[in-house]
């Protein structure tokens, strides 16, 4: 067993590495990241060899546990540094947390396992099983590992596929199945590779016809992708996107001196102003965005006045902010905290604020205090505490940590007329609620603000970056990510990164980013239903032949390998 159990470590090890690990200096001096993608193909042959061939469920379970606990251990062990700073936990709670959380994701891989192979048991034993093994060797397994990867409760979800988010060539058939899709694919991939090399190991028999299956397919995933990403033209229309990237400190954002924010304000502005003037130079500028948390107080609408007439400082600065959009020629967006009235209660929401040009939405009613985006899912213990609604009490559980109001809707805003689909940070890793937010709108190009400094200088920002490029070329839109200390980016909507920003630097992002219309992708008319397919699909394959198969002796049992 403990072989088996440094095998499913190698496997932990070896995913871990297929994603943005650590970072390192680019050719130029510029920061980089050290991954391997293509290790993702073979990182989890390991797990599977070992699982196959091991007949306790327990110990099934136990070789997921530590594949998921090391792979989300090396890959993501900014979790603790992020939770000191963001959440305020101390040092050693967090180290506990991110141990913990690990541990949790390696629960549900480790349930994957033994539920794979509770299934695996069963075809062995029934008659004539052996297509419908190989079907839920191909299929079940992988399309459960991904069911899992999307839907079992994380902080940051992620897919397999997503180590290609810069192989735009990769990733072109998410546009039909979703990342999600392409993910069965890599998964299937390990597990025909694991059932290779166990039937080859215990009957010396090399079975040819699975590796070729998945070298056919392979083919024609590359065929199709080449096809659809030298098939894909640029439009004609665009809209001119200005990103502002503003660089405020992690102590800038927990100063208590309110004059610390208002240096970040008036430096902002300052900023602000001297890039637009810049770029004006070459070209009018239609749309302009600062981060999240661009707007360093706290968002008042003259609605939301503390009773008495007594103007507080994030009020008089929510005035300054109306005044300084009503003097631009633009459109401006700002990510801030905003004040919420429930009943008595003052309550706070992470929001986005959108200032129309003149003041003005798309129907000509006058908004001179700007459209207002509540953020639809928080981060769990950064933005919200679990069951904190239920138990308000929860809420000062953790001196320090924050509880918004979730909000209820999309936006529906437009710049120049162009509609776009708004996800604020955390929202725009999900490719179901993108598309969503995307049918909401009948968006054009897909807009993200996203506050990454919290993470600090780690891997995290890139990571960040990595699951949510793929929504390009699953919604055929293009992606503008405005964010405060990095990676900023424009993404083309076959998945190119065509520009982006280093870490930590005060700087700007300008680009004619194509709003051409488009008809929808396949995988938007239908998100994540490739994956539900194949998931049902594989799910019936293992359970009817087991269900039907008669009742056998010892001396009948199939002696096939344990494969």
């Amino acid at each position: 067993m403990t072989r088996k159990l440094m095998m499913a470590a190698l496997s932990g090890a070896l995913a871990a590495s297929s994603y943005p690990l650590f970072l390192v200096d680019g050719p130029n001096g510029e920061t980089d990241w050290f991954s391997l993608p293509w290790l993702i193909f073979v990182a989890y042959v390991p797990l599977h060899v070992a699982a196959f061939s091991e007949p306790s469920g327990r110990r099934r379970f136990a070789l997921g546990v530590v594949t998921g606990a090391v792979h989300l251990a090396c890959m993501q062990n900014w979790i603790a540094d992020t939770l000191v700073l963001m959440s305020h936990f101390p040092q050693w709670l967090a180290v506990i947390a991110m141990l913990v959380y690990t541990t949790w994701i390696g629960i549900g891989l480790g349930l994957v396992m033994w539920a794979s192979g509770q299934a695996r048991d069963g075809l062995r034993a029934a008659r004539g099983s052996t297509r419908a093994r190989v079907f839920a060797t191909l299929l079940f397994i992988p399309s459960a590992i991904v069911v899992f990867e999307r839907y079992f409760p994380a902080l940051f979800p992620f897919h397999a596929a997503g180590a290609f988010f810069e192989h735009p060539l990769m990733m072109q058939t998410a546009g039909w199945f979703g990342i999600s899709g392409l993910s069965i694919f890599v998964h299937a991939v390990n597990t025909g590779l694991a059932h290779t090399w166990l039937v080859k190991r215990d009957t010396a028999i090399f079975q040819w016809r699975i590796p070729a299956a998945l070298l056919g397919v392979w083919a024609l995933l590359i065929g199709l992708s080449t096809w659809r990403y030298y098939s894909n033209t640029s439009g004609t229309e665009t809209l001119s996107v200005l990103l502002i990237q503003p660089n405020v400190t992690v102590e800038q954002k927990n100063a208590k001196n309110p004059a610390v924010r208002e240096g970040v304000w008036t430096r902002t502005i300052r900023q602000t102003r001297a890039t637009v003037k810049e770029v004006a130079a070459s070209g009018p500028v239609d749309f302009v965005v600062w981060p999240e948390g661009g707007f360093p107080f706290t968002y008042e609408s003259p609605e939301d006045a503390v009773p008495g007439g007594v103007k507080t400082r994030p009020a008089r600065y929510s005035e300054a902010l109306r005044r300084f959009t009503s003097e631009l020629d633009f459109d401006f967006l700002t990510g801030s905290l905003a004040t919420l009235i429930q009943g008595e209660e003052r309550r706070t929401t992470n929001s986005a604020l959108f200032f129309p040009k003149g003041g003005a939405d798309v129907s000509g009613s006058s908004v001179p205090n700007g459209l207002r985006y509540n953020k639809q899912m928080l981060l769990f213990f950064g933005e919200s505490v679990p069951f904190a609604e239920t138990f308000p009490k929860l809420r000062e559980a953790i001196p320090g940590m924050s509880h918004y109001v979730p909000g209820e809707a999309h936006a529906t805003w437009t710049s120049r007329r162009v509609p776009f689909a708004f996800t604020l940070c955390y929202e725009a890793i999900f490719g179901d609620f993108t598309a969503s937010a995307v049918a909401a709108t009948g968006a054009r190009f897909i807009l993200n603000i996203t506050n990454d400094v919290w993470f600090g200088v780690t891997t995290a920002p890139a990571q960040h970056l990595m699951v949510q490029v793929p929504r390009t070329v699953e919604l055929g839109l293009a992606l503008v990510r405005s964010t405060n200390s990095g990676i900023t980016a424009f993404v083309d909507r076959d998945g190119t990164i065509a520009q982006r920003t280093q870490l930590s630097e005060t700087t700007h992002l300008h680009r004619h980013v194509d709003v051409s219309p488009r008809s929808p992708t396949l995988y938007s008319l239908a998100p994540e239903a490739f994956l539900w397919l194949c998931f049902g699909i594989g799910l019936i394959c293992v359970t009817f032949p087991a269900r039907r198969a008669p009742a056998q002796t010892d001396g009948q049992r199939n002696d096939a390998p344990v494969a």
